[in-house]
């Protein structure tokens, strides 16, 4: 039985240009059931309107959830590549292909063939590409020796970064549906943190702030983590991505060890935080 049942029907207000603020009204979910020989989750979140944009015009979005297919191959694998990109020697195509064949969630706009914008899934660790990929991780911190060697699963939860954050509430419960049984999960994502540029200052880059997540749930997974540890990706340059500010960022990941017994915690936690900023 799943954790939630409802869905969202997202809208977004652009109140100036560039800048877009989306909306959120629940509304009773049920997951609707499309006929065909390979057949697809599909969740409607809003509706999409083909119509010249205006200030203080909503734009109605239709966000789709499909199981993945062949023609997500690139799209995952471009999401897999930039998450693994700076400190692990991962080649992440055997590991797309799983994740294809995973029955993973992934959210499109323009139909199953489309291009995938976000997808979640949870891989189980006993399969050989899998534990390396485990293993490699746990490497990037010595008090997550006493993790090697045990069976859990691998939790990705990857999509673009102007994507409305409430998305994530439908992609776990499909998630939480199919999700292996293991007593943990390790979990990767993207963090950054503002540092003091090298163009304003001569001296070393100073880290004037902490480590934020671009996900407003990775803050939820955290507080609910058993372990979890941050590190800076190595091979950059923090002012490359100061732009109209006087502080650099620079990129970084946070691992998470995660209880199984936690994640109906996160999962309530995580409904209440969108139904608060709805």
């Amino acid at each position: 039985m799943s954790f939630v049942e409802k869905d969202l029907d997202i809208k977004s207000q652009k109140k100036e240009p560039g800048v877009i603020v989306f909306k959120t009204k629940a509304k009773k979910y049920k997951k609707k059931k499309v006929v065909k020989q390979n057949p697809v989750k599909k969740a409607n979140v809003g509706k999409k309107k083909e119509k010249k944009i205006e200030n203080n015009e909503d734009i109605i979005i239709d966000f789709d959830f499909f199981d993945s297919n062949e023609s997500d191959f690139h799209c995952i694998k471009t999401f897999l590549t930039k998450l693994f990109s700076f400190d692990f020697s991962i080649t992440v195509s055997p590991l797309v292909d799983l994740i294809v064949e995973n029955n993973t969630t992934t959210i499109k706009t323009d139909g199953e063939e489309g291009d995938a914008l976000a997808f979640i899934t949870c891989l189980e660790s006993t399969d050989s590409v899998v534990k390396e990929v485990v293993e490699k991780i746990l490497k990037t911190h010595n008090s997550a020796s006493k993790f090697v060697g045990k069976s859990m699963g691998l939790l990705i939860n990857e999509r673009l970064i102007n994507m409305p954050n409430e998305v994530s509430l439908p992609l776990f419960k499909f998630l939480f549906e199919t999700i292996p049984k293991h007593s943990h999960f390790l979990y990767i994502t993207t963090n950054y943190r503002f540092v003091s540029s090298k163009v304003e200052n001569d001296e070393a880059v100073g880290n004037i702030g902490e480590w934020m997540f671009y996900k407003d749930e990775d803050e939820i997974l955290k507080d609910y983590s058993e372990e979890f540890w941050e590190f800076p990706c190595s091979n950059q340059d923090s002012d490359s991505k100061r732009a109209f500010q006087e502080d650099g960022v620079e990129v970084g990941r946070t691992v998470m060890i995660l209880k199984a017994s936690e994640l109906k915690k996160f999962f309530n936690s995580l409904q209440s935080m969108i139904t608060i900023n709805q």
